[in-house]
C-alpha cells in the first residue's frame, strides 16, 4: 500500500485503489480519531473507498498517522459510517513517499 505525505502540512494520502479512478464522491469522517484533524474518503460511483486523505496537526510527522492505522482507528472510523476497508486492518505494509 503506497501513502504519500506531505510534511509541510502533515497530510497523507492513502491510495487503496490498485489502479487511478475517477473519484465520484468524498466522506468526511472528521472528529473520529485522536490526533488527526480530518479524514476523508475518496469513493467511485459505487461507493467503493478508492483513497484516503488524513490531515494530522501542524508540525507532525507521519508516525501519528501511521499510529492511527496500526492501533485500527482509521479502519474502525472508516467502519462506523459503513466502509470496510480490510487493508487497514492489523498491521498493513505501507510505503511512504515524502512530497515537498
Amino acid at each position: 500500500m503506497k501513502m504519500t505525505f506531505d510534511a509541510e502540512v502533515c497530510a497523507a494520502y492513502i491510495q487503496l485503489a490498485s489502479e487511478i479512478a475517477t473519484v465520484d464522491d468524498s466522506w468526511p469522517l472528521d472528529g473520529f480519531i485522536a490526533g488527526i484533524d480530518d479524514v476523508i474518503v475518496d469513493l467511485n460511483a459505487d461507493r467503493n473507498v478508492l483513497g484516503i486523505e488524513i490531515l494530522g496537526k501542524y508540525g507532525d510527522g507521519p508516525e501519528i498517522i501511521l499510529a492511527a492505522i496500526a492501533d485500527g482507528s482509521v479502519a474502525n472510523a472508516l467502519a462506523a459510517e459503513g466502509f470496510d476497508c480490510p487493508e487497514l486492518r492489523g498491521n498493513p505494509d505501507i510505503t511512504i513517499q515524502l512530497i515537498n
